[in-house]
């Protein structure tokens, strides 16, 4: 008889534990409520979410669709290793809106700040906290972990790359606007966009130098032997833009410390560093890698045919006429057409078996 009662209270207990996870959904639990015409609602509120083996967390926003049961999610990873929700280096209205989209569409979505040492431009930290994160994610009650996945824009892409080639339970990964050629091609492509009207000999000259400069700025170097080296370079660069210049050798000029301050931002040298190939030959789940037509720094034309050449599997699009943000109009919103086209693709990827 005693045996009996403890067994019917623990099936109460897990019966009760499982309803408190499983409980109808409320719209009182969340502070914001949008919609729009035509579309179902979509319910947002701030989260904060734990870095493993931290003492704190990260401030996010979890948006989700306004309907019971587990959805399949979404991490949303932003360009800028300067993100921070509060900055206009990449808006979080745009991200607001993105989810929103995403929402409407039937995925919940998770953003969140950068933590203070992510700023350092270390990728392997952003992409460390990104993971921390998908595995919060996925614990939440109101997502279905078996079909979680990334999408993310640029360097975002890249630590989301350096995740899906981890997580074995992605379910699918979106790299908007991402690297996919070695970061020396990258560059050199960019400089070349970038001075597209000016003579040829500058343009090669330009070339040169980045070369050079992006190789030192990659090696993994210490500090101190990293700015010797920059120096020497830039010294000697200086050197011949004063004689095509015809600039006087008393004449200040900058031009050295500009290149050492460049090419030895962390950002830049975590960009320099970044070898894509590494990553991209790991992953196993579905891949979409959009790009813009109009994009000078990731153009597709330099950076599809390297994610299709290493992950044939992966479908390549390039909306014709957008920019480096997906927008049309020169904004840092994705269009919508751009977003509705990966919906459709990540709901035909969720839908399938894992």
């Amino acid at each position: 008889m005693r045996k009996k009662a403890i067994l019917t209270g623990l099936q109460l207990m897990i019966s009760c534990a499982l309803f408190a996870q499983e409980k109808p959904f409320d719209p009182a639990d969340y502070e914001t409520v949008t919609v729009r015409s035509d579309k179902p609602a979509v319910f947002r509120q701030e989260v904060q979410v734990p870095v493993a083996n931290d003492s704190f967390r990260l401030k996010g926003v979890f948006t989700r669709p306004g309907k019971d049961g587990k959805h399949p999610a979404i991490l949303l990873l932003p360009g800028s290793v300067n993100y921070n929700l509060d900055a206009a280096v990449f808006p979080a209205d745009a991200l607001e809106q993105i989810a929103q989209r995403f929402a409407e569409e039937g995925f919940a979505v998770l953003y969140y700040d950068d933590r203070p040492a992510a700023v350092n431009g270390s990728y392997a930290t952003i992409a460390r906290d990104a993971a921390d994160v998908l595995r919060e994610l996925r614990s939440f009650p109101q997502v279905d972990p078996r079909r979680t996945g990334i999408v993310a824009h640029n360097t975002g892409a890249a630590a989301g790359l350096m995740v899906a080639a981890q997580d074995t339970a992605l379910r699918f990964f979106v790299p908007m606007a991402a690297q996919g050629a070695e970061s020396p091609a990258t560059m050199a492509h960019f400089m070349s966009a970038v001075h597209a009207n000016k003579d040829p000999g500058f343009r090669e000259r330009v070339a040169r130098e980045g070369d050079v400069l992006m190789k030192i700025a990659g090696a993994g170097q210490s500090r101190d032997s990293l700015l010797q080296q920059l120096k020497r370079a830039a010294i000697g660069f200086e050197r011949a833009f004063r004689q095509e210049k015809k600039i006087p050798d008393n004449a200040e000029t900058g031009y050295a410390l500009m290149l050492i301050q460049t090419y030895s931002l962390p950002e830049m040298t975590a960009f320099a560093a970044y070898r894509p190939a590494l990553y991209m030959d790991q992953v196993k789940c579905p891949v979409l890698a959009v790009f813009g037509g109009n994009d000078e720094l990731m153009a597709p034309s330099v950076h599809s045919a390297a994610w299709q050449r290493v992950i044939p599997s992966a479908t390549i699009q390039a909306f014709p006429g957008m920019n480096h943000y997906l927008s049309k109009s020169g904004g840092k919103q994705p269009s919508d057409s751009v977003l509705k086209e990966i919906a459709g693709w990540m709901q035909g990827v969720v839908k399938t078996n894992p």
